[in-house]
């Protein structure tokens, strides 16, 4: 007998287009500063996600409370469900979220390789484009010129200096 196939639910940060993702900032120094962010899991059918991950232990900060029995942490990631923020520590996030909590970390890791590539390549384009405005300005070509007559000069006529 067929068995029906089971479909793996698209990743949050895979249905981000390369221009959306460049754009986004996934990193921050301290989570109760977001705005929209909330004290108990919103309502609702929609699967959380990981927005952001901070892991701020050894650092001289007041501990952070869990939306799942208000544990205290300093480590943890912000999970979001529609609109609104939600903070999650890590020993909830493993022992409330199970798997999942793996793959939504997985996947916000991966979101962030993928958001550093892509930061890299614009700047590698940027500074392409600059070298190529550069190389076709006519100003400096003479230059070459001066270099050569000045290193043939330094090699005839000051060969210990060459």
């Amino acid at each position: 007998m067929l068995k029906p196939k089971t479909i793996e639910k698209r990743k949050h940060w895979d249905s981000l287009s390369d221009e959306e993702l460049v754009d986004l900032e996934l990193a921050i120094d301290d989570p109760r500063i977001l705005p929209g962010l909330v004290h108990e899991i919103p309502p609702g059918d929609e699967e959380p996600h990981v927005a952001f991950k901070y892991d701020l232990r050894g650092q001289d900060v007041e501990e952070f409370s869990c939306v799942h029995g208000h544990h205290q942490h300093k480590a943890g990631f912000v999970m979001q469900k529609g609109e609104a923020l939600f903070m999650v520590g890590w020993i909830c996030g493993k022992s409330v979220y199970g798997e999942d909590f793996d793959r939504y970390t997985a996947d916000y890791d991966a979101a962030v390789n993928r958001r550093d590539t892509l930061v890299r390549i614009r700047d590698l384009r940027d500074a392409v484009s600059n070298l190529a405005k550069w190389v076709d300005d006519p100003a400096w070509q003479g230059s070459v010129g001066y270099f050569v007559d000045l290193r043939d000069t330094l090699h005839s006529r000051m060969p210990f200096v060459f």
